[in-house]
């Protein structure tokens, strides 16, 4: 799990936008061995949907609309995400890990 973890926010501190999704979904569920911190969460989606990530900019979209991050511009930015991440095609149920990895609690 720390293992993993660590990785990861390595990874994301690289710019790899599927450790930067991975990292922000540990922090929406507060698994993983970090705190729920839900604007650290929408943060590092916002810098893989930056970098097309669809899953991400589906989690954005959802945070945005659900009011997650505070900031002035939600209302605006939250449709965006949720159509970028939809023009990008069907994709799977998103798993709280990718490629089937398991963070163990």
């Amino acid at each position: 799990q720390a293992e993993t973890l660590q990785r990861w926010k390595v990874a994301a501190k690289q710019g790899q936008a599927e450790a930067q999704f991975s990292l922000g979904n540990c922090y929406q569920t507060g698994e993983g061995g970090v705190m729920q911190n839900l604007q650290e969460s929408a943060w590092l989606w916002r810098l893989a949907a930056n970098q097309n990530h669809a899953l991400a900019q589906r989690n954005l979209g959802i945070a945005y609309a659900h009011g997650q991050e505070r900031c002035a511009e939600r209302l605006g930015r939250g449709a965006p995400a949720l159509e970028a991440g939809g023009r990008a095609g069907p994709v799977r149920r998103a798993s709280r890990q990718p490629h089937g990895t398991r963070v163990q609690e």
